[in-house]
């Protein structure tokens, strides 16, 4: 069980929106990099390191491409590397590209981690008494993407026993798995215009109680005390980072990056401690 699960969906939503919001306003290198090392050892840790090391490498390349795209069109800044086609490749823009792919990054695995941690009771629960429609409105748009690479899987594994995938030309493959991927894609559109209809059917949108009731305890006073601590700590004391004209210093202050350890370490060492627990408890058995 995901140890975060264990507080109130309220507490989620707001550490979630937190912790995205601020990496991105913030935009320093360290903040930057250490959030993504926290983010991706928890969702190792939800997953498996094998797999989080396959979601690096391949969401790595479409941050490298955008910090190559960004450097590329991008001329600011007062230290110049070397020119292409009588343009500057200043050192200012391929800092500030690598920052922009790594926020990209991890923006990915937040969401992966918000995905692995607010299941559907929690949405539910959050948005029904707003309105029945604004809280399936919410749960269509986080399993969507889920949704497209569980199908996506499965797809590709049928396929492969019916040799679809056996051809000689490298590009025929490339073809038959992009088709395979478009049906994929209508397939899950085709869901999401249908589940409205469907919940409708069954009475979803008249007035309804809750899916399952979540109870505020003193723990989850304690957590949104701590969190927001240090979620004005670090946007107080972390100074802003400069890439233009010329890049600032990489330095931090002792209190805010005790700050920031504290706002995207909670995860790690939630979770970590209950894995800890869960080995020690069967060693002992």
């Amino acid at each position: 069980m995901n140890s975060l699960q264990r507080f109130h969906p309220l507490f989620l939503l707001t550490y979630y929106a937190l912790t995205i919001g601020l990496a991105s306003y913030m935009m320093h290198p360290l903040v930057l990099a250490f959030a993504l090392v926290m983010t991706v050892l928890h969702v190792a840790l939800l997953t498996s390191f094998m797999q989080a090391i396959k979601d690096v490498l391949y969401y790595g390349i479409y941050g490298s491409l955008l910090a190559v795209m960004y450097s590329a069109f991008s001329h600011n800044g007062i230290t110049p590397l070397f020119f292409y086609n009588d343009n500057a490749i200043t050192k200012e823009a391929i800092v500030y590209g690598a920052m922009l792919g790594m926020l990209l990054v991890l923006l990915v695995f937040c969401w992966q981690s918000l995905l692995l941690t607010m299941q559907t009771n929690h949405f539910l629960f959050l948005f029904t008494r707003l309105h029945p429609k604004v809280a399936l409105v919410f749960i269509m748009v986080f399993r969507f993407i889920p949704y497209i690479r569980e199908h996506w899987q499965q797809h590709v594994l049928a396929q492969k026993g019916g040799h679809y995938f056996e051809t000689t030309s490298r590009f025929d493959r490339m073809g038959r798995y992009a088709t395979l991927q478009f049906h994929t894609l209508m397939q899950a559109i085709d869901s999401v215009m249908w589940k409205p209809t469907v919940m409708n059917s069954k009475g979803y949108a008249k007035q309804r109680t809750q899916f399952q009731l979540f109870r505020w305890h003193v723990r989850d006073t304690v957590i949104v005390i701590v969190t927001l601590g240090a979620a004005a700590m670090a946007l107080y004391s972390v100074p802003s980072f400069r890439y233009y004209p010329a890049t600032d210093s990489l330095t931090l202050p002792p209190h805010a990056f005790i700050a920031i350890i504290i706002l995207y370490a909670l995860p790690v060492v939630l979770e970590g401690k209950e894995q800890l627990s869960w080995y020690y408890a069967k060693s002992n058995m």
